[in-house]
C-alpha cells in the first residue's frame, strides 16, 4: 500500500503509551495561513488539529494535558527478545483495534495458541509466523507487517477482482509450482486487468472523447446514450507532486471543476470507483463536494478509548462553486477500499444517487502505525466512521442497492461491463 521508510530503532513503550516529552516533537511549522487555511496545532495546550482546505475538513486527534509521562515513558525497553516481542504486538491490537467482535475473534484465544511456541531464543521467522498466524483470521486490509522491503497482509475472502482471476487461472492451469508457472500467473492478471479496463473504456461514444488526468487515475467520457463516465482509480497519487494530502487537494480543486462542466450537459453520470483502493480522506471529500445539493452531515469518527469510545465528531461539508446533481450512479466492489469507502458514505447520503455493484472492503478506518523494538512495523486501525444516523459498515463492507459482480468470467468473455449497462438503463428517462 506504501512503500517502506528506514527502519527506526525506537522504544516499545513509545508505540504503547503515546509518549513524547521532547521539545522536538513539537510543531515549529511556519506554513502561511494563506497557502494552508485554518490550521490550528496547539498539542502542548491540548488543542485539537483541524485543517480547512478548499472546503475539505482534516482532523488529528485531542490531546490532553497531563503533569507527567506514563509510567512506561520514563522506563523505556532497550532490549527484547521474541516472547517480549509477541507480547506487545498482542497488546497492541488489545489495546487499540475496535472490532473483534463485529468480526467474532477473541483475541486472548487467538494470540496464545499462536504464540505457544515462542520462547526467548526463538528466531525472526519464528516470532513473523505467529504473528502473521494472529492478523489473518481477522481478513482486515488496513492490518499489515512492514518487514524491510516486505509488506504481509490479508483481505476479505473473494472480495476483489484479482483473487476471482487467480482461481481462473488455477482451475483451468492447477496450482502454480514453477518460476514460469507464477510469471504466466502475472502475465493473466494483467491481461485480465487491462481488458478490465478496456471494457469499461469501450462505452465511450468514441475513443477521442476519453479524457484522462490525474496520473491516469482519473478518466471522463460521455456515452452515445449521453451519459457521463468518471472513472476514479485512486484517492492519492493524482497531482503528480509528492504524495501530499494538500497537493492532492490543490490539484483536484482545480480539476474537478472542469471534469463537472465537461458533464455538466449529459443525462445522468456514472462515478465508478470499484477499483479504487482508497488513499485520503481529504480527496474524498473535495470530490464529493462537486456532487452536494446542500450542506449535509455525512458521516461520523469515533476512536476506541479502552472499553469504550471518543466523543462522535461529525464531518460536516457544503457544495463546491461547481456541481453534478443529476442522477447519479455510483458503481462500488470490494475493491473500493479506504478512502474510497468514506466517499462511498458521503455520496450515499444524497437523494440523487444509487448503489450499484458490490459491497465495498469494509475497511474505513485510518491506519495506525506502530513499531516495535525489532524494527517490525505494525499496521492497524482503532476508528469507527458511522453514517449521521450510526450506521457501522467497518467489517461488513457498504451495500449496494443493486448487486451486479464485477469483472466476472462472463462479462470478460462477453465484453460487456454488466454494472454500467444497468447504470445507463438507470440514468436513461
Amino acid at each position: 500500500m506504501q512503500s517502506l521508510a528506514p527502519i527506526l530503532a525506537v522504544s516499545a513503550a513509545l508505540f504503547l503509551s503515546a509518549c513524547s516529552s521532547s521539545d522536538s516533537d513539537r510543531s515549529t511549522s511556519t506554513t502561511s495561513p494563506t497557502r494552508y487555511e485554518g490550521i490550528w496545532i496547539a498539542e502542548a495546550y491540548g488543542e485539537a488539529l483541524q485543517i480547512t482546505r478548499n472546503g475539505t475538513d482534516f482532523r488529528g486527534p485531542k490531546y490532553t494535558q497531563a503533569n507527567t509521562l506514563p509510567p512506561s515513558c520514563n522506563q523505556p525497553a532497550t532490549d527484547s527478545d521474541a516472547v517480549q516481542e509477541f507480547s506487545w504486538f498482542s497488546q497492541l491490537f488489545e489495546e487499540y483495534y475496535p472490532t473483534f467482535d463485529q468480526r467474532g475473534i477473541d483475541w486472548a484465544t487467538l494470540t496464545q495458541a499462536a504464540g505457544s511456541e515462542l520462547h526467548i531464543d526463538s528466531n525472526a521467522t519464528d516470532l513473523i509466523e505467529a504473528m502473521v498466524e494472529s492478523i489473518e483470521p481477522l481478513a482486515d486490509s488496513h492490518v499489515a507487517l512492514l518487514i524491510e522491503d516486505q509488506e504481509i497482509g490479508f483481505i476479505r475472502e473473494d472480495s476483489v477482482k484479482e483473487q476471482r482471476f487467480v482461481e481462473e487461472f488455477i482451475t483451468a492451469n492447477g496450482l502454480p509450482v514453477t518460476e514460469e508457472d507464477y510469471q504466466a500467473l502475472q502475465t493473466y492478471l494483467m491481461e485480465q486487468d487491462e481488458l478490465t479496463t478496456d471494457i469499461k473504456l469501450a462505452y465511450a461514444a468514441n475513443e477521442e472523447a476519453i479524457q484522462v488526468s490525474g496520473n491516469g487515475n482519473l478518466a471522463w467520457f460521455v456515452t452515445p446514450e449521453n451519459v457521463g463516465v468518471l472513472i476514479i482509480e485512486s484517492m492519492s497519487s493524482l497531482s503528480g507532486e509528492p504524495d501530499s494530502a494538500l497537493e492532492e487537494i490543490d490539484f483536484l480543486a482545480s480539476q474537478m471543476p472542469v471534469i463537472v462542466e465537461d458533464l455538466q450537459d449529459t443525462q445522468g453520470l456514472i462515478i465508478d470507483i470499484r477499483n479504487n483502493q482508497g488513499g485520503y480522506d481529504g480527496v474524498s471529500q473535495i470530490i464529493a463536494r462537486h456532487f452536494l445539493d446542500t450542506e449535509r452531515s455525512l458521516y461520523n469518527k469515533q476512536a476506541r478509548l479502552g472499553a469504550a469510545r471518543t466523543d462522535s465528531e461529525t464531518y460536516r461539508l457544503t457544495p463546491a462553486d461547481t456541481t453534478y446533481i443529476k442522477p447519479t450512479v455510483l458503481l462500488v466492489s470490494g475493491g473500493t477500499v479506504s478512502a474510497a469507502e468514506v466517499f462511498t458514505l458521503m455520496l450515499r447520503e444524497l437523494p440523487h444517487v444509487t448503489l450499484v455493484g458490490e459491497r465495498t472492503q469494509g475497511a474505513l478506518s485510518d491506519v495506525l502505525e506502530k513499531e516495535l523494538l525489532s524494527g517490525i512495523k505494525v499496521h492497524l486501525v482503532n476508528e469507527y466512521y458511522t453514517t449521521p444516523s450510526g450506521e457501522l459498515f467497518e467489517v461488513s463492507g457498504i451495500p449496494v442497492d443493486i448487486e451486479i459482480p464485477y469483472a466476472s468470467l462472463a462479462q470478460r468473455q462477453a465484453l460487456r461491463d454488466e454494472a454500467i449497462e444497468t447504470a445507463i438503463g438507470l440514468l436513461l428517462p
